[in-house]
């Protein structure tokens, strides 16, 4: 995967970009003990549950939408997936403490989703690399911090450390 920028100037970069989202959402981000809080939103579980079982779309319309638009992380991970779900329609907000889906030991035949999950995972670290370097190439300061959800919360039930 090579990158525009050179190796010294893409560590600056995203130095400055942890510098800046560490400024300003630290203390909702994580917890005193250094665990960052994560959730996973309802159309990656959709996702998932769509890919593991392999479920047929009404009219082979591959489109997977919740109520509301994606976050930014919900729509790169849906449009990367190698199933080729149609992209969603994204309200495109940066949110903090998104993760994907984790691999499924008990429906995992022999090892397969886990590779696909982490293949998935590199291809969106990617896609987020990119996005931030040009943001930042541009001198956009467009990093604010967004809750989770419509009431405000940015608490998860899950955790990783």
């Amino acid at each position: 995967m090579a990158h525009n920028m050179h190796p010294a100037s893409a560590q600056q970069s995203l130095i400055e970009f942890v510098k800046r989202d560490l400024e300003s959402n630290s203390k909702d981000n994580m917890t005193k003990s250094g665990v960052i809080l994560t959730r996973v939103h309802a159309e990656l579980l959709l996702v998932d549950l769509f890919s593991r079982r392999n479920f047929d779309f009404v009219a082979g319309d591959k489109y997977i939408g919740c109520s509301k638009g994606a976050c930014y992380f919900c729509a790169q991970y849906i449009s990367m997936h190698h199933k080729n779900f149609v992209s969603p329609a994204a309200h495109n907000k940066v949110l903090v403490g998104v993760r994907g889906p984790e691999p499924d030991s008990e429906r995992d035949v022999h090892g397969r989703g886990a590779r696909l999950a982490k293949r998935l995972e590199e291809r969106v670290s990617w896609k987020v690399e990119q996005d931030i370097l040009a943001s930042l190439r541009q001198g956009a300061n467009l990093i604010t911090f967004q809750h989770c959800s419509s009431n405000g919360s940015s608490r998860a039930p899950s955790v990783m450390n």
